[in-house]
């Protein structure tokens, strides 16, 4: 053994910890980083698109929405489409409904999508 090497068999063994998490509070976090993370994913789109000239919807946003929110917004309609709302339709996701869109490219943090998605009570998506 060199002069700067540990050996790791003199070193003091520290015992595993018990923590216990409930399933409510790993799902909150689980959900908490998703949201941050699509938000992110938006915003980089959106400042790329700003250095490049597009976003592209496709290309940008709807792999996050497919890995997450097609269970229920998808396109297959066989499935039960929750809120009449298919997210992989860009056209429907970006139009104007009742005072809101569901993608704000204009104001991101605006978007309704983003407001579900950091929500803390029964309005929050994924549920």
């Amino acid at each position: 053994m060199h002069r700067n090497e540990i050996d790791v068999r003199k070193l003091p063994q520290i015992p595993p910890t018990s923590v216990k998490f409930s399933q409510t509070r790993v799902m909150q976090h689980q959900k908490t980083i998703w949201g941050c993370l699509l938000f992110m994913a938006v915003t980089i789109a959106h400042s790329t698109a700003a250095e490049s000239g597009r976003v592209e919807f496709s290309r940008d946003v709807l792999p996050i929405l497919s890995d997450n929110c097609f269970q229920c917004h998808g396109p297959d309609p066989n499935k039960a489409r929750q809120g009449e709302l298919r997210l992989d339709d860009e056209a429907d996701v970006k139009r104007q409904r009742d005072g809101y869109r569901v993608i704000d490219v204009d104001h991101p943090k605006a978007s309704k999508l983003i407001e579900r998605i950091l929500a803390t009570d029964d309005e929050r998506m994924p549920p």
